[in-house]
This record gives structure tokens, C-alpha cells and sequence, in this order.
């Protein structure tokens, strides 16, 4: 099966992802990595970075073509869910309707949910059973409660088979300290950190705690389809948070507790009810408490410090207050840089006695233009800005006066160049920096499409060369069919017919076949072979005039492909010719409507040529062995021939409950009038013969005993006395 686990890369979804892949299944991942981490998957899977509300996940969906999909991509943490409510229900709310509706979409067979123990809210039931009041008292709460109304609604009005399961505390391996039930990650992190353990309330408040592992396997128990809507999964055991903190003394030292104020949005005491999983999960919980409390911390001790330091870093990166200050550096850094290029200005202009008229060089305008071009039009005005100021107070030292500046056309014409060069640059600049910018952001855009794309494709041209390997033992390859049609290697046409149905079935997933034998006048068919449990669509003889599409096929010899749907024929018919004549017709019944394509067909041909090929070699046989097989001069098989054909019948009626009957046949006379006595009332698939007693029997072909007393009053109207031999 293809699985797809959204936040494969969390905690429990890290888990579920072994668990499945361990099973042979075709795992693929859905995470944004901001709570996931990478390493946590070890095994073999294809790894998707995206939000789950993102709309790009449809192509995700349209390339794949998931059988199931866990969804376990949601904002754990319930402190955070009272505090920034909206950011709780982009991810748990509008995350979960776009991998519903994709999975409805696609033909997700089966959508799994993660929901909590949390929309019980605050209840004084003992143990919490599905059926109880739901009332959360979180936004955490409210979101998975919704969401299991969304998977609920799913179900109802697209036929989505959808399961929530209520988690209960889930601990273990990898689990990070902030999620829903990180209780106990944090007691660890903490112990072996020396640090003091912090209990939020007294100590008092209970909690039902269950192992990751014991989670993953009833989620892989429940791609049964008969599973329910919503179960609890948990231990069904409460346990005191001071009666926690004692086992974990007993696996490692603890430095000392500290207690603190309860968190809004816990629970006091809660048990969850697990009977319903149990039972249709046949599932248990297999850790204790004191063991999967083991685990963890052998796992701390390995991995848990690496892990550490490595969150922290990943927070340091996620600092607000960080990233607040290296954002405003990067604000006033401009002016830094445009004061500090000023002060170079001045002390040139210092350095190298500048005055209006007579210098040489202008660093001033250097220096606008410089601005100007580095970073645009408002450093370039601060630039101006201090220049002009620049300018005046050296004229000022020089001795002019203040006023004469109005009369003074050099100086305005000057300080005029200021303004034009740096606003003229500056424009320029800004100008270009947008369009820059913008054409960097529909790059970018441009480059992400091209990046997910080409790893669509990438993955695609995997998928493609894994099945170019199995398509060479793929149910409907040339090597499966040649090595499933074997089965008609016989000599018997007995034999092929109900091999053929075994074939038929095998190759074209058929769940109902009939073979029947055209007459030598061409007019009727005999049932010869069928599907064992399935009912005769048609009669054991059937009339060609009285059905339109066989006799066209019987005279046309070609195949028949019911386009109309018509329940009462086949989906598909195809005659089997021999020496130009049809000799038999088979015909296919009880297709999956997906089947049905130009491919379908043509594969059909295919098999009802290896079909026709066998008969028609065990045709050619028949013929050349027909005075070994008949007593001369009659139509009665010899004991060797007859015990043959007796055989292949009863392999038939064990195999597909093929019915068949046999008769003792006596009466006066020698074998040959006998023969020819029988001859005129039997059919072309009935058989007659001696036996080692020396008495003749008769083979009646798909007939029951009712028949088969019609075929006794037959032979009585001829004066041959007969009765039905048990043995058949």
C-alpha cells in the first residue's frame, strides 16, 4: 500500500513511519519541519516539505495516488493554542480540511486522524468512554473536536472511511518537551540536565499515559476497514504525577521538584476507556508504565543530549527577541554607514582647504552620488541634506554672510546639484532595486514551482524504473500470463475448458466465468465450465437465436464487448475458433468498473489466444488418437479414455463445484447399436464409456439430479434402463 503520513517527521508520525515501512508498505512524508526533524526517519521513504494547508499537495496526491493517509501534522502544544488561537486553527483546522478533501479527491481509500483526549474537557467520568460528553475547555480542544466533526462529515457525504483516534498522554522516544503529554520528556530532560524537576499544580492531577510504540501498532492495526469512527487510545490506566516522578526516581536520579501553578487548558484527572480499540484493533497496550519509561531513558541517554543541543540551536534561530534586534540593525545600519562616509567627507574636504570656488575636486558629490547608488533615494536625501549643510557652514567659517546666500546664484546653483544628482540617483536606484526585486520574487516563485516539479518528477522517474524491474512478474505481464496459462497444457479439452476458467479469473480479475461449447449445428450452447460460486447468468443451454450478441459473435468470430452495462450479459465474450468454426465461447462476468479499458480488452485477447491455441492442439490430438480412445466402430470410450475424463470432471467439481452426473446405463444388444441408441439423445459434452466392471456409463456434463432423471426417462423411451451412480 502507499501510505502517506503527514508530520511523518514528529514524534508519534516518526514512529507510525517505521512501523508501516517495516511492513513493506510504501511510506511517504509530509513536513514543514518546524517541529520535525529528519533524522528521526531512518528508513526508506520519500520526504515532501510542505504545510499541510498548502494547495501544492495536490500534486503530491495526483502523482501518487495514496491508499492511506495518517494525518498527524497538527499544533500540539494546548498553552500555545489559548495563546494564539488563530495560528492553532490554520494548522489543525485548515491543514486537516485540504488532506480530507484531497483524500476524497484522489481515492484515499482510508483517512486515519489524530485526535485528543482533550475535547473530553473537564469530566468526572472514570474512565472517559467514547460515548461521553464532549466539552473542551482549550482551543486545542476545540480544534480537534472539530476536526473529528470534519472527518465525520467526510464519511457522510463523500464516502471517505475515516478514523479519530482520542490520544491519550503519549511518551517516549524523540518526543520534544513542548507537545501535548511532553510531561514526561521533560521530567527526563531535566534529571539529566541536574536540573529541578517543575510540576505544574500539586502533584496530584492524574494523567493516562501510553508508549509510542504501543500508539504506532493500532494505528497500523487500523487500516482494516471495519475499524470505527472514533476511538480512545490510551492505557486505561491513571496515574498520579507523584506516583510518575517516584518511577522515574527509581531510573534516575533526581535533583529536587518544584511546584508551580496549574497551565490553563489542563486536565486534573483523566482515564481513557479502551475496550473499543482492543477489540476491533485485537490490540493491547504491551509496555507498562515502568517499561516504557525504561525505554525512554535509554534512549535520553544516547540521543537525548545530541537532540538537545540541537533544539537549542534551532530555537536560537527562532529567538524573537534576536530576531528583532538583528532586524533593526539592519534598519539603522544605513545611516551608520551614510554618517560615518560624512565624517570621511569632512575631513577630506578639512585636509585639502576646500573651498567653493576653487576646488579641485568635490568630494561632496562623490559622496552623494555614492549613497545614491548604494542604498537609494533616502540615504541619497540624507546625503544631500548634510552636504548642503556641509557647504553652508564653510562658507559661514570663510566669512560670507548668511543673507548673501539669497543673492549668491553660484551657491544656489550648487547646492541645486546636490538635490538633482542625489535625488536623480536615488530614483534611478529605487527604481531599479524594485524591479530588481520584483523579478527576484517571480524568479524565486518560479524557481520553488521548478524545484517541486523536478522532484515530482524525480520521483516519478523512480517510481517508473521500480516498476520497469516487477513489471517482468506483475500479475499481467507476458511472463506472468505465459507462466499462469500453463495450466493449459493438456491434451484433455476437459481438462483446458475448466483450466481456462482458473486462468480467466487469475489474469483478468474476473470473479465470474462461463465457458460454453457451440453445437455442431451451430444453434445452441452448452455450459461446459464456470466460476465455482457463481450462479448461471444464462441457462445450461442457451438458444443463439434467442440472444442477438452470441450469434453475431458465433458468425462474425470476433469478440464482444458489452458497452451497454447490461447486467444480465457479460462484460466482456470471445469466440474460440478452431479449423474457421466456433467451437466454444467464453465469457466474463463481475469486472471492477476501473478494469475496463483498451488495455483490459486487449489483454483478454491475448489470454483467448493462448486459450484457443491449447484447445486447438488438443483438437488435432483427439483426432489422431480416436481409435485408441473409442471402441471401434461406436462412440463409447474405452475404460482408460472414460476414467480420464472422470477424473477431470471431478477435479472440476471439487476445484469450481462444477456439477456433473453419471449413469449407469443397461440394456439389450451389442455395443454398437447400443452406441448408436445413445448417440441420438445425448449432448455433444456428454460422454459415454465402458468401466473395468464391464458396464456402460454416461457422463452427463453440468447437470444436477433433477437433469439427470430427465436424461433416465430419455433413455427409458428407447428401452435402455439406467440409474444414477453416487460416485459422482
Amino acid at each position: 500500500m502507499r501510505i502517506l503520513v503527514t508530520g511523518g517527521y514528529g514524534f508519534i508520525g516518526s514512529h507510525v513511519v517505521e512501523r508501516f515501512q517495516k511492513e513493506g508498505h510504501h511510506v511517504y512524508v509530509i513536513d514543514n519541519l518546524s517541529t520535525g526533524n529528519k533524522e528521526s526517519v531512518k528508513c526508506k521513504h520519500v520526504f515532501y516539505k510542505f504545510d499541510v494547508e498548502d494547495k501544492e499537495c495536490e500534486e503530491i496526491f495526483r502523482s501518487n495516488r495514496f491508499d492511506l493517509v495518517i494525518h498527524l501534522a497538527p499544533q500540539v502544544n494546548v498553552e500555545k493554542s489559548i495563546t494564539d488561537p488563530h495560528m492553532d486553527l490554520k494548522i489543525n483546522l485548515l491543514g486537516l480540511t485540504n488532506m480530507l478533501n484531497l483524500s476524497r479527491q484522489y481515492g484515499v481509500k482510508k483517512f486515519i486522524f489524530a485526535s485528543s483526549a482533550a475535547v473530553y474537557g473537564v469530566n468526572d467520568s472514570r474512565p472517559l468512554r467514547e460515548e461521553d460528553d464532549i466539552d473542551p475547555v482549550s482551543f486545542y480542544g476545540i480544534s480537534k473536536y472539530v476536526g473529528e466533526y470534519y472527518c465525520r462529515k467526510w464519511k457522510e457525504l463523500y464516502g471517505l472511511d475515516t478514523v479519530c483516534f482520542r490520544l491519550s498522554d503519549v511518551y517516549g522516544p524523540r518526543q520534544d518537551t513542548s507537545g501535548e503529554g511532553g510531561v514526561v520528556s521533560a521530567l527526563f530532560e531535566d534529571a539529566l540536565h541536574r536540573k529541578k524537576l517543575t510540576v505544574f499544580g500539586d502533584g496530584e492531577q492524574a494523567g493516562d499515559f501510553i508508549y509510542v510504540g504501543d500508539v504506532a501498532e493500532a494505528i497500523f492495526r487500523s487500516i482494516d476497514p471495519t475499524s470505527s469512527e472514533v476511538m480512545n487510545l490510551s492505557s486505561n490506566t491513571g496515574t498520579v504525577m507523584n506516583e510518575l516522578i517516584e518511577i522515574v526516581k527509581d531510573i534516575c536520579p533526581i535533583k529536587d521538584i518544584i511546584y508551580k501553578e496549574e497551565k490553563k487548558g489542563d486536565h486534573r484527572y483523566y482515564r481513557l476507556e479502551n475496550a473499543k480499540a482492543k477489540q476491533e484493533l485485537d490490540w493491547v497496550p504491551m509496555h507498562s508504565l515502568r517499561e516504557g519509561l525504561q525505554k525512554t531513558y535509554d534512549w535520553y541517554l544516547t540521543y537525548g543530549a545530541v537532540e538537545s543541543i540541537k533544539k537549542e540551536k534551532r530555537e536560537e534561530g527562532l529567538n524573537p527577541a534576536k530576531s528583532l534586534i538583528t532586524a533593526l540593525f539592519m534598519r539603522i545600519f544605513p545611516y551608520i554607514e551614510n554618517i560615518a562616509l560624512f565624517g570621511l567627507v569632512y575631513v577630506l574636504n578639512n585636509l585639502t582647504r576646500y573651498y567653493p570656488r576653487g576646488i579641485s575636486f568635490d568630494f561632496s558629490l562623490m559622496y552623494i552620488v555614492l549613497m545614491g547608488v548604494t542604498h537609494g533615494l533616502r540615504q541619497a536625501t540624507v546625503a544631500v541634506a548634510l552636504s548642503t549643510i556641509l557647504y553652508v557652514v564653510t562658507l559661514l567659517n570663510a566669512g560670507k554672510d548668511i543673507t548673501s546666500f539669497l543673492y549668491d546664484i553660484n551657491s544656489l546653483l550648487y547646492i541645486s546639484n546636490f538635490f538633482l544628482i542625489g535625488i536623480g540617483v536615488g530614483y534611478v536606484i529605487d527604481k531599479k532595486n524594485f524591479e530588481v526585486k520584483s523579478k527576484s520574487g517571480e524568479l524565486e516563485k518560479v524557481k520553488d514551482e521548478y524545484d517541486f516539479l523536478h522532484r515530482m518528477y524525480e520521483e516519478n522517474r523512480r517510481i517508473k524504473n521500480i516498476l520497469q524491474e516487477q513489471i517482468a512478474s506483475s500479475e499481467d505481464s507476458f511472463g506472468k500470463i505465459f507462466g499462469i496459462t500453463s495450466k493449459l497444457d493438456s491434451l484433455e479439452p476437459e481438462n483446458i475448458f475448466t483450466a481456462a476458467v482458473g486462468v480467466l479469473e487469475q489474469v483478468m480479475k474476473a470473479k465470474g466465468v462461463l465457458i460454453y461449447t457451440v453445437s455442431n449445428s451451430g444453434d445452441y450452447l452448452r455450459l461446459v465450465a464456470k466460476s465455482g460460486k457463481m450462479k448461471n447468468v444464462l441457462s445450461k443451454s442457451v438458444k443463439l437465436d434467442d440472444e442477438a450478441p452470441f450469434k453475431r459473435m458465433v458468425t462474425d468470430k470476433t469478440i464482444w464487448v458489452n458497452r451497454a452495462l447490461d447486467d444480465h450479459l457479460p462484460i466482456l465474450a470471445a469466440p474460440i475458433i478452431d479449423k474457421n468454426r466456433v467451437v466454444a465461447i467464453i465469457m466474463i462476468y463481475r469486472v471492477k468498473f476501473e478494469y475496463l479499458s483498451l488495455y483490459y480488452e486487449n489483454l483478454f485477447k491475448i489470454v483467448i489466444g493462448l486459450i484457443t491455441s491449447s484447445l486447438s492442439i488438443a483438437y488435432r490430438y483427439m483426432q489422431a488418437v480416436h481409435q485408441e480412445r473409442y471402441i471401434e466402430d461406436t462412440f463409447i470410450l474405452n475404460n482408460e479414455s472414460f476414467n480420464r475424463i472422470l477424473r477431470s470432471k471431478k477435479e472440476a467439481q471439487e476445484n469450481a463445484q462444477s456439477e456433473f452426473s453419471m449413469l449407469r446405463v443397461e440394456g439389450p444388444g451389442s455395443l454398437k447399436p447400443l452406441s448408436l441408441k445413445v448417440g441420438s439423445i445425448i449432448r455433444e459434452s456428454d460422454y459415454i464409456g465402458l468401466r473395468e466392471d464391464g458396464r456402460l456409463y454416461m457422463i452427463l456434463s453440468n447437470t444436477n439430479v433433477e437433469d439427470a432423471l430427465f436424461v433416465i426417462k430419455r433413455l427409458q423411451k428407447i428401452g435402455l434402463r439406467s440409474t444414477i451412480v453416487q460416485e459422482a
